[in-house]
């Protein structure tokens, strides 16, 4: 079930009621149970950005949103969550946009889930899934500006190829859980040591970051497609020497 109630043009109040039943499900714990989960969300959004034919180029969207899960089964499936995301765009030179995002999640309960942080929208040059965590910070900042335009083809007819684009962006990310050792699971080859690592208080801490730009056609209200170059860090004071690339489509 679903219900939506405007406040305004740009921010409303959402509800959502999921009831579902599970098989063989895997608690924290290891064990797995057959369930009857009930969920509720309520969710906050506010959205005022406008848009250029290349992407967002004002004002911002953020989405505030807490639920909890009630496990009616035996309540080991029980938990909830709390996330917020946020993302900013202005103009900072006559042709360049400045797009910042700030994205939090948690969970708690007995069977807290993990969130996970990685691939090419939520921290770039990284596998996906690379950091994961009951409690995550991710944190993007990137600035855009047209690059090449007006090119036009000649033959067989006259046809203007689309604008090209460069960013240049960077992205920091921290993920925590209980001191378990057993969240973090970096990927075969990687040359990031795994993150930064801070423990203590009974949790793991970890971090990773990157930064490098890209170049991309197309954007706004067409798909894009993008090569990004990245340099990872795990101590945000030295990166790697080589880049990571990917080449990727999307909106």
């Amino acid at each position: 079930l679903l219900a939506s109630y405007p406040f305004s043009k740009f921010l409303r109040l959402d509800g959502t009621l999921v009831a579902r039943h599970t098989r063989d499900h895997r608690l924290r714990s290891g064990a797995e149970r057959d369930l009857d989960l009930v969920s509720h969300y309520l969710s906050l959004v506010h959205d005022n950005s406008r848009w250029s034919p290349y992407g967002p180029a004002s004002g911002s969207r953020w989405a505030a949103i807490a639920g909890y899960t009630r496990d009616l089964t035996s309540g080991e499936g029980s938990y909830g969550t709390a996330q917020f995301d946020a993302r900013r765009y202005q103009k900072v030179a006559p042709q360049v946009v400045s797009a910042t995002r700030v994205n939090g999640q948690a969970s708690f309960g007995p069977d807290a889930p993990r969130f996970y942080l990685g691939g090419y929208r939520a921290l770039r040059g990284f596998d996906r899934r690379t950091l994961s965590g009951t409690r995550t910070v991710l944190v993007q900042q990137e600035f855009r500006a047209p690059l090449l335009r007006g090119l036009v083809v000649a033959i067989p007819a006259p046809w203007e190829l689309p604008t090209l684009n460069v960013a240049a962006w960077a992205d920091v990310a921290w993920a925590w859980d209980r001191d378990d050792g057993s969240f973090y699971v970096p990927a075969a080859g990687d040359a990031v040591d795994g993150g930064g690592y801070v423990g203590g208080g009974g949790w793991q801490e970890r971090h990773l970051g990157s930064a490098g730009f890209g170049v991309f056609l197309g954007g706004g209200y067409f798909p894009a497609l993008r090569w990004d170059f990245a340099w990872r860090t795990s101590d945000f004071r030295t990166f790697t020497e080589k880049p990571r690339t990917r080449f990727w489509i999307g909106f």
